[in-house]
C-alpha cells in the first residue's frame, strides 16, 4: 500500500466514529428519528441539484409532478436494472431499499408545494 493511501484510509477510519454518532447511532429513538429524517433531507437535496421545477432538460425531468408512489417506482427500477440512465442506476443503487419509501415521501411533498 501506497503512503498516500495509507494516509487516507487511516484518515478515514478515524472520521467513520464521528460519521456515525452523526447519523444517530448510538442515540436514543427521537434522536434517531431526527437523524433519519436529517438523512433524507440530504439525500432529497442531492436530488435537486439535477432534479429541480425550472429544468428544462428532458433528460433530466423535474420530480415536482410525480406522486410518492411513482418516484419509488422509478428508483427501485434504477435499482434493480429495470431502467437505465447515465448515473440514474448508480445513485439508485446507493439507496437502501427503506430510504426510498422517506425519501420518495419527501420528494413529493416538495412537488405539492412547488406546484407544476
Amino acid at each position: 500500500m501506497t503512503r498516500g493511501r495509507r494516509f487516507i484510509k487511516r484518515g478515514l477510519n478515524a472520521l467513520m466514529p464521528a460519521a456515525w454518532l452523526c447519523l444517530g447511532g448510538g442515540a436514543g429513538a427521537a434522536e434517531s428519528e431526527s437523524a433519519a429524517a436529517q438523512y433524507i433531507q440530504l439525500i432529497k437535496a442531492n436530488c435537486h441539484t439535477c432534479h429541480h421545477p425550472e429544468s428544462d432538460n428532458d433528460d433530466i425531468p423535474p420530480l415536482h409532478a410525480l406522486s410518492a408512489g411513482e418516484i419509488a417506482a422509478l428508483l427501485f427500477a434504477y435499482k434493480n436494472d429495470e431502467k437505465t440512465a447515465t448515473i440514474m442506476n448508480r445513485i439508485a443503487k446507493s439507496l437502501a431499499d427503506e430510504d426510498i419509501p422517506p425519501l420518495s415521501e419527501a420528494l413529493a411533498a416538495d412537488g405539492i408545494e412547488a406546484g407544476p
